[in-house]
């Protein structure tokens, strides 16, 4: 399984997220939920880069990354992560034993 964690601060802002494990619905290369938890996560991690311009710490491994955000006040960066929230709800809700979803609270100001 999956698990996804989207940090938020004591504001209620979104501070970055962590994506670790394999969903393990198919062989690697045919696995369709991996693929679009990958696509949901790096992408919002590439465009909170390239878009927003806000650099991110980003750790990342095989079936492993971690994103934080350096400037979480930015609204488009808000905005990217509630995109990716989004989208991995609908994966959640369509495979619940291949991906959970964890919104937690991160000491990150």
């Amino acid at each position: 399984m999956t698990e996804v964690t989207i940090y938020r601060n004591k504001d209620n802002k979104y501070v970055g997220f962590e994506s670790k494990g394999h969903s393990d619905f198919a062989k690697a290369g045919k696995d369709i939920v991996c693929a679009a938890i990958s696509i949901l996560t790096i992408n919002c991690a590439n465009s909170i880069d390239e878009i927003a311009h806000v650099k991110c710490d980003v750790s990342q491994k095989d079936g492993y990354l971690k994103v934080m955000v350096r400037d979480f006040d930015n609204d488009i960066v808000q905005l990217f992560i509630e995109s990716m929230k989004l989208g991995l709800n609908e994966i959640q809700n369509d495979y619940p034993k291949n991906l959970k979803l964890t919104i937690g609270g991160v000491d990150h100001d």
